[in-house]
């Protein structure tokens, strides 16, 4: 495991993705994200926002936050799937920090593979390869050696390549 937010050479944006999705017993439906930036010099957070597109939504979120008083155009950190959070850091991340060459998804703290949502595309075919092999491998509960070997060979990439 290790930390990456810049390797020598490049500057790497990190989407944080927070959910209690398939995990609570409450019902929680929710991914909430945030960008992290940190170029070893400053530490930057940006909470992902989207707008609620309806009143029917609105409505919702009213009844869940017991009359918190959301409307239709109002900005909420609520996703309802965690491709439409991906798909909203990806529009963000460029304009937010320009000094970054990679948004790579996992927490702020360490990682092991991460999906690269966007960045030099054969490198982001290569990561995101990798990480399949993790998944295939059932990340550290399978055969750790496997997950070694494949842990490393992401972490040369990244230090090779960005």
């Amino acid at each position: 495991m290790k930390h990456v937010f810049h390797t020598k050479r490049n500057k790497i944006a990190m989407l944080d993705v927070r959910t209690w999705v398939g995990t609570a017993v409450i019902g929680a439906r929710h991914y909430y994200g945030r960008i992290i930036f940190n170029d070893g010099t400053k530490k930057d957070d940006h909470p992902i926002e989207r707008t609620i597109d309806s009143d029917k939504e609105a409505t919702s979120l009213n009844r869940e936050d017991y009359g918190a008083g959301y409307k239709k155009g109002d900005a909420t950190t609520r996703f309802d799937d965690l491709e439409s959070l991906r798909e909203k850091a990806r529009q963000l991340w460029r304009s937010l920090y320009p000094d970054a060459v990679a948004l790579l998804e996992n927490d702020s703290c360490s990682l092991d593979p991460s999906l690269m949502l966007d960045g030099p595309p054969e490198l982001m075919t290569h990561l995101n390869d990798i990480v399949a092999r993790c998944e295939a491998n059932d990340w550290w509960e399978g055969d750790e050696k496997v997950m070694e070997a494949l842990s490393n060979s992401w972490n040369q990439l990244i230090e090779d390549k960005l």
